[in-house]
């Protein structure tokens, strides 16, 4: 690992995991007490506060998720758009953002469009368990 604190880029689909324990809640949990660095995009907080408002319409632990970003993980802007995964363009701006933050990590559950590239410009995309493995 490059750093002691380890930079990630999260998918939306390990945030909406977390809400049910495992692997992905333990990630969060790590990133809630400062042990990684979560990266993000303005992109990436967007979809993350559309889908978790229309999955969890009444839940509280949504407005805590959405603060704990916006108040610890790093903010990015993106320079270079990618077009690597076709098959669903959106999920580009996760490569997009890992780039511009220098991320150590990408880590996803998609096993139809990430988790398949394994790595995008020597940045490994990991399972949460893959990742969690690793520390």
């Amino acid at each position: 690992m490059k750093n002691l604190k380890p930079k990630i880029v999260l998918d939306t689909n390990i945030i909406i995991s977390s809400f049910f324990g495992g692997n992905p809640a333990k990630i969060l949990n790590l990133f809630e007490d400062e042990l990684i660095t979560v990266i993000i995009s303005t992109d990436i907080f967007s979809e993350f506060k559309r889908v978790l408002l229309r999955q969890f319409e009444n839940c509280s632990e949504v407005l805590t998720i959405l603060k704990l970003f916006l108040e610890k993980a790093e903010l990015v802007t993106p320079k270079i758009t990618v077009s690597i995964i076709e098959a669903d363009p959106s999920d580009n701006k996760f490569l997009e953002c890992a780039l511009a933050g220098k991320a150590d990590f990408i880590i996803s559950g998609d096993q139809k469009h990430l988790l398949p590239l394994k790595s995008f410009q020597n940045i490994p995309i990991l399972s949460p368990k893959q990742f969690l493995d690793l520390l």
